[in-house]
């Protein structure tokens, strides 16, 4: 519920955050977007800070699901692909 004060700033004191005991069975939808019915012990919604659910703390950035080691050495094969392809096409070209 989110309340509008009379200087115009909004501001809310219902956020729920909602977890999954299973979350590899709910259904993508789109990037940040999943579905969860019939998911298995259904969602468990609570305020944020309590129950184990997680916080939402203002100013901080959420962390990356990247894993930066796979990520660099996928690069560095992409770039080796690419080179070769060049080196062939040089040659081809004669």
């Amino acid at each position: 519920m989110f309340h509008i004060r009379a200087d115009g700033i909004q501001s809310g004191s219902n956020i729920q955050l909602a977890v999954f005991r299973f979350p590899e069975h709910l259904e993508t939808l789109s990037d940040t977007l999943f579905a969860g019915p019939g998911v298995e012990g259904g969602p468990i919604t609570g305020t944020p800070g309590t129950r184990g659910i997680g916080k939402i703390q203002s100013g901080f950035l959420e962390k990356s699901n990247v894993n930066m080691t796979q990520e660099l050495l996928s690069l560095q094969t992409l770039l080796r692909w690419k080179q070769g392809i060049q080196r062939a096409i040089l040659a081809l070209n004669g």
